[in-house]
């Protein structure tokens, strides 16, 4: 068939700064990211309440958390009105459910066989991450890499190969990201 090209989601994580979270809603981001994990961009819940005043309209406001307490995130969530989580860490499939908010679940990769990962887990979205080296069988063409992770999940799948590395994009389209 003809299809169009498919629409790439940026989100822009570790904001920090009321002009930067302007910036990237201005440019177009689909997410602005908040760290609440440690990290030298990490942000107390005040601060975060505070960036989230800036965040335009039709521009998630995303905390990212990586093996918090689920009181945590809660906290996060309610306080400063997070419109999703990513949660980044080493959380079991049954950990990422029951938010109020949609759940972005970040995964590494070490190669191809991880991809049944996303069998596993019941969540709004993936972000996909290569471990230290993602082993991807690069003589596969973008469409050949496109249709074995679209048989994989039910998400579509953006693929881009340049200079031999592969990057995918894995988008839910049926997320209900309005709720």
């Amino acid at each position: 068939g003809s299809e169009g090209p498919s629409r790439v989601n940026v989100k822009v994580c570790g904001l920090t700064r009321e002009h930067d979270v302007q910036l990237a809603c201005a440019l177009g981001a689909w997410a602005a990211g908040f760290v609440f994990a440690p990290s030298p961009r990490r942000v107390s819940v005040q601060r975060a309440r505070e960036l989230r005043r800036v965040v335009a309209r039709g521009t998630l406001a995303v905390g990212v958390f990586v093996d918090a307490p689920r009181a945590e995130v809660l906290e996060a969530v309610r306080d400063c009105r997070r419109d999703a989580v990513q949660l980044h860490g080493n959380e079991t499939p049954e950990e990422c459910l029951g938010y109020p908010v949609p759940v972005i679940k970040g995964l590494a990769l070490s190669d191809e066989k991880d991809l049944s990962l996303l069998d596993r887990y019941a969540v709004s979205r993936y972000l996909l991450e290569p471990a230290r080296t993602l082993v991807v069988n690069l003589s596969r063409s973008a469409d050949d890499l496109r249709a074995a992770l679209k048989q994989k999940t039910r998400y579509n799948c953006s693929v881009a190969q340049k200079d031999g590395v592969a990057v995918s994009f894995v988008s839910g389209d049926d997320a209900d990201w309005d709720r």
